[in-house]
């Protein structure tokens, strides 16, 4: 993957990410009507899922997740050519 820069100091995303495990899907917000480029990758740093999430009509997003298996993955999320990076688990079990 080419990485965007690095993100400058005092940066402040808007976006704020919450995984849902009940309807297996991240829930996205961001109420300032940003739009980005995300990715998520799994332990070997493959990429499992990619898209681009347009708050311009509406503040709430999915991300579903149903066809990802247990396991450790990333969000990458591209925003004015910086990254952000999240971590999270899945456990279906």
């Amino acid at each position: 993957i080419n990485r965007p820069h690095r993100v400058p100091e005092n940066f402040n995303l808007s976006l704020e990410v919450f995984y849902d495990a009940v309807f297996k899907r991240l829930v996205c917000e961001d109420f300032q009507s940003r739009n980005y480029v995300y990715m998520i990758l799994d332990e070997n740093e493959c990429i499992v899922s990619e898209g681009y999430l347009d708050f311009d009509n509406n503040d709430c997003k999915y991300i579903s997740l149903d066809t990802l298996e247990s396991g450790n993955y990333t969000l990458l999320v591209i925003h004015n050519g910086y990254e952000f990076v999240g971590t999270f688990v899945i456990d279906w079990t």
